[in-house]
């Protein structure tokens, strides 16, 4: 029953202690914070667009220039490239690189075979972007269709890649984004702090001025300079002085006439008692 009674007591304390100030501001801090969520999800979303945009672009041309080194030789379909080439087409220090070459008719004529391919559903020099897991590893992939010369075949050679560098070049894009978003939202917090200090300063010092009064002071609260809030808040307390003097005046005026009612009989009173002593 006495932490019953002692969780009361400390909740409604709390409760009578509240802060408006605190309140306001616990508030606009909430939403401040969603606001910054949204808006670094916002940036990084635009930043990996733009990282994706980036290495598609030269992924698209890798894929365009290995696709260069296909000729037909006797109608038939040839890619002969030297592997030190081919190791040096695929060498990154970062990501890792694989490529297909599937021709309609013959199938896989070089590269990983288990890789994803558009294959017929691209248009003749079309390009397919997509992404796709292998091995794994998640990667971005390039498809391109071309049909050679003196050949009634068609080809997709089909480029894949980590997404490493993608996600680096997101995360810098992101991070020299979202560092001034923070200083913006923390000079935004002290320009609210300092704002909602200003816009309660009117009832704060309308307080001081009440509680620097004494019990004798009945005089209206001056109204001037007071925002309209604050106005219809000292026009009720100035009512309630009102009441209040009205009410003292008419105590006094009842002394008064009990203390004269009384001052007759008390005089004749004192009178006997002179005449009997």
């Amino acid at each position: 029953a006495r932490c019953a009674v002692s969780a009361t007591c400390w909740k409604q304390r709390s409760v009578n202690d509240r802060s408006l100030r605190v309140g306001l501001l616990s508030w606009l801090g909430p939403v401040l914070v969603l606001l910054l969520a949204l808006d670094a999800l916002a940036c990084y979303l635009t930043a990996l667009h733009f990282a994706n945009l980036v290495y598609d672009r030269w992924l698209v041309d890798d894929t365009r220039s290995l696709a260069s080194a296909i000729r037909t030789e006797n109608g038939e379909i040839e890619f002969d490239v030297p592997r030190v080439a081919l190791q040096i087409f695929q060498f990154d220090v970062v990501d890792r690189t694989f490529f297909k070459i599937v021709s309609e008719h013959r199938g896989v004529i070089s590269g990983d075979s288990d890789l994803p391919t558009a294959g017929n559903k691209l248009p003749i020099n079309g390009t397919g972007l997509q992404s796709a897991t292998v091995r794994g590893l998640r990667m971005r992939v390039v498809s391109l269709r071309i049909a050679p010369p003196q050949t009634n075949d068609t080809v997709t050679v089909t480029i894949a890649e980590t997404l490493i560098k993608r996600n680096t070049l997101a995360g810098d894009i992101l991070l020299a984004m979202v560092a001034p978003q923070f200083a913006l939202a923390a000079i935004a917090s002290l320009l609210a702090w300092l704002g909602v200090s200003r816009g309660l300063k009117p009832l704060t010092d309308l307080a001081k001025q009440i509680e620097s009064r004494d019990q004798n002071n009945l005089l209206p609260v001056p109204q001037t300079g007071l925002p309209r809030e604050a106005r219809v808040l000292a026009s009720r307390i100035n009512e309630l002085l009102a009441r209040l003097g009205s009410a003292i005046r008419a105590q006094k005026r009842f002394v008064a006439d009990a203390a004269h009612q009384l001052r007759t009989p008390l005089a004749a009173v004192t009178l006997q008692v002179e005449r009997a002593q």
